[in-house]
């Protein structure tokens, strides 16, 4: 999205200074305002949901950027998630339900929008997103 912080101060300005909610109405009118950010900061970090584990290379970095935060004198709270293994049984579950399936690809093309590519061929075989 840029190349510093200050690049992405200056895109998300000139968005808002389009006032988009004009166009829009589902968006917020909350017109820009300077922000002072206190020295020390806090930051909650997810390193994993127990379900899928970030690869090496990635859990490498997550460490790198938190240390360097720490060094920079921010606060880290570790964010421990609870078990997740329930809510992704729940998930396939739901996904792999024919009748839940068909019924949200069938209000998906009423609405003409397209079906989710991971419900697709899920409630009827024939059926194509």
């Amino acid at each position: 999205m840029g190349h510093s912080p200050r690049d992405l101060k200056l895109y998300s300005k000139i968005i808002v200074d389009t006032k988009p909610w004009l166009v829009d109405p589902k968006i917020v009118p909350i017109p820009w305002r300077p922000v002072e950010l206190p020295r020390q900061l806090s930051f909650a970090v997810i390193k994993s949901n127990k379900v899928i584990n970030p690869l090496p290379p990635v859990a490498r970095a997550l460490d790198i950027t938190i240390q360097k935060l720490e060094d920079a004198g921010h606060e880290i709270i570790e964010w421990a998630l609870t078990d997740q293994h329930e809510p992704a049984q729940l998930s396939v579950g739901l996904s792999r339900n024919t009748k839940l399936t068909g019924s949200i690809n069938s209000l998906l093309r009423v609405a003409s929008r397209p079906s989710l590519q991971s419900l697709r061929n899920q409630g009827n075989p024939s059926q194509k997103g």
